[in-house]
């Protein structure tokens, strides 16, 4: 699984990630993409705070469908 919490930049040859549960819940509000989604709740270091608004984004989105 690919840590869906990179920002695709690099800096120094270090891929930068976004760390706080501030960053990550933004993150989270700019998303719409159901596999990220589950991504984001399966990744081991995601906070609970950002775990639960991923889940009740995705509940959102596929009660959408």
């Amino acid at each position: 699984m690919k840590n869906p919490w990179e920002t695709g930049e690099v800096y120094a040859g270090i891929r930068s990630a976004w760390c706080d549960a501030t960053s990550r819940i933004d993150r989270v509000r700019e998303t719409t993409d159901a596999a990220k989604f589950r991504d984001m709740i399966a990744w081991p270091d995601t906070q609970k705070t950002v775990r639960l608004a991923a889940e009740r984004r995705l509940r959102k989105i596929e009660k959408g469908r």
